[in-house]
């Protein structure tokens, strides 16, 4: 035989053999129900299921690919437009690399179960999925307890974008995502990502199995989820170089987000309405480092950039406070910086930042709801002052009634932000134009989820600090937001709202450090420059992005409002 023809040959055999890899199996087309078409299927095939109901329970015995009828298409409550591929049973995904996206998973049990069935498991990626029952333990659980004992190794596991809601009030929903450690309780994860995520339970959002010492989940990426309505948030152990970015924890009972971890960035979420249900005298917490409470260690945690909204339920069982460090941290590795603490001032005893742990945490530089700093009655020396004392010799207790929300012992406060931080490299200017408010927000469809602007206070965006001035009443108001930081020159934006008759009317002109000035007039996000400051037809907002230097250099996009 021929060089050439044995290349040819084998060319061949391997187009037969990737195209037998890729095969698509179609349900009902093809096979009457999804594990028929799973036990037709070869390792590497696609299985592409049609909308409709399959009540059936699923197992995955090899890699493949599930496709339903929402592949890629964000799951909401009302569903989907074209309906859903819904299995009303357990899916069990019981191979490795295997992908799950667009299906409604309705289970009486777990929903997603992905067995600790090997002494390592990897690749799963569950993407655009509806897990929703009144009665489910877990709507997924990562390495249940199955056939295998002692340490398990779990690798690249994602979950995206999918909304899981399990568990009807009162029920003994574990959570919405479950990170179990097989029989022994003893795993080691690596490569998780969480993100895009609603996550809802009775029981917790997203949690471990059980609080085990011999637990690692070793560099996760946990950004972008919603957790709401849970008993807890997040409570997860044994974290190394985690990031926990931009997520959203509103009603999730007695903690939101609950940790050790050696490394980990927090940033950019917010948390509120964080308190429990049940009474027992103790204290609830939008952030807890759990140091050595559960056997695990904390330290090198960066907390910046988040927003903390405490006690804002007069009703709430127990005192609703910011954020916890407990005893067992590395208080001197632990940075809270750039984080605003806004005390509803709902019920006494709430505390915006308490430390247990021995040593000083380093929270200079946060907003504590006041220009005058937080509250602390315990020390020799007043702040503001010079030097910078001790943190054992700060005391800040004037002027009494106007401080800000309270920290304990052991917090280094000084200096604090003279003026609420606003995230993040751009916000978006917005007007309520049934209560002639302006706020600056992340969601101009909902301007009062952000921060309403007071004339006379200053704010901090991106480093800069501005001065909101607010003019006129009713049908004619305008803003003007002055850069003022120290040394440099102002430069300002000014946006005015009237009315003439029922028509609304918007102008936005900014001046640059050259002096020129500029008017701007927006129209179904276009932006255009004219002489006049006239504009109609339509009612959008102003996002604007505030660059570092000296320049205040400003971007400008139209954002439409209601």
């Amino acid at each position: 035989m021929s060089m050439l023809r044995a290349l040819s040959l084998g060319s061949l055999a391997a187009l037969i053999a990737a195209s037998a890899w890729s095969a698509t199996i179609t349900v009902p087309g093809d096979q009457p129900t999804i594990q028929a078409a799973v036990s037709a299927a070869a390792p590497g095939d696609t299985i592409q299921v049609a909308a409709g109901t399959y009540v059936e329970n699923v197992t995955v015995d090899r890699a493949l690919v599930l496709l339903g009828a929402q592949a890629n298409v964000t799951p909401v409550d009302s569903g989907r437009a074209g309906g859903e591929s819904t299995i009303q049973g357990t899916l069990t995904i019981a191979a490795n690399e295997v992908t799950v996206n667009g299906f409604e998973v309705a289970p009486s049990g777990v929903g997603i179960d992905w067995p600790a069935n090997a002494a390592n498991r990897s690749g799963l990626t569950l993407t655009s999925n509806y897990v929703h029952s009144g009665t489910s333990m877990a709507g997924v659980y990562l390495l249940s307890p199955s056939t295998v004992s002692g340490v398990i190794g779990a690798a690249n596991v994602t979950i995206s974008d999918n909304l899981i809601s399990v568990g009807a009030p009162g029920s003994l929903s574990m959570a919405a995502v479950l990170v179990g450690g097989g029989a022994s309780g003893t795993a080691i994860y690596d490569g998780l990502v969480v993100t895009d995520n609603e996550l809802s339970s009775p029981g917790g959002g997203f949690g471990l199995g059980g609080f085990l010492a011999a637990w690692a989940i070793n560099a996760p990426v946990i950004t972008g989820n919603t957790v709401s309505n849970t008993g807890y948030g997040i409570w997860l152990q044994g974290l190394a170089s985690a990031v926990i970015e931009e997520n959203v924890f509103d009603h999730t009972g007695a903690y939101a987000l609950a940790i050790d971890a050696d490394g980990a960035s927090v940033k950019n979420n917010t948390f509120q309405n964080c308190y429990p249900t049940e009474s027992d005298g103790s204290a609830s917490w939008g952030l807890v480092l759990l140091g050595g409470a559960f056997g695990g260690s904390c330290s090198d945690i960066d907390v910046r950039d988040n927003d903390f909204r405490y006690n804002n339920n007069a009703n709430a069982s127990r005192p609703e406070s910011g954020a916890l460090v407990m005893s067992g941290c590395d208080a001197g590795s632990i940075v809270f910086r750039n984080n605003n603490f806004i005390d509803g001032g709902q019920a006494t005893g709430a505390v915006a930042l308490s430390s247990e742990a021995v040593g000083v945490v380093d929270a200079e530089n946060n907003w504590w709801g006041s220009a005058e700093g937080p509250s602390d009655p315990v020390g020799t020396i007043e702040v503001p002052t010079s030097p910078e004392p001790a943190a054992a010799d700060m005391v800040n207790a004037e002027p009494a009634g106007s401080l800000g929300g309270a920290v304990s012992e052991g917090v280094d406060y000084y200096p604090w932000l003279g003026s609420l931080a606003l995230h993040g490299e751009g916000s978006v200017l917005a007007w309520d134009k049934d209560t002639m408010k302006f706020y600056l927000c992340d969601d101009p469809s909902n301007p009062e989820t952000g921060i309403e602007l007071v004339s006379g206070q200053s704010y901090t965006v991106a480093g800069e600090t501005l001065v909101c001035t607010i003019t006129g009443v009713n049908g004619d108001r305008q803003v003007v937001v002055t850069n003022a930081e120290p040394g440099s020159t102002p430069n300002a934006l000014r946006v005015r709202w009237y009315k003439l008759g029922s028509a609304l009317y918007r102008a936005y002109e900014w001046s640059t450090v050259g002096g020129t000035t500029k008017t701007a007039v927006y129209q179904r996000g276009q932006t255009y420059f004219y002489d006049t400051q006239t504009w109609e037809n339509g009612f959008w907002g102003l996002a604007h992005t505030i660059t570092d230097g000296p320049d205040w250099d400003v971007d400008y996009s139209a954002v439409k409002q209601p």
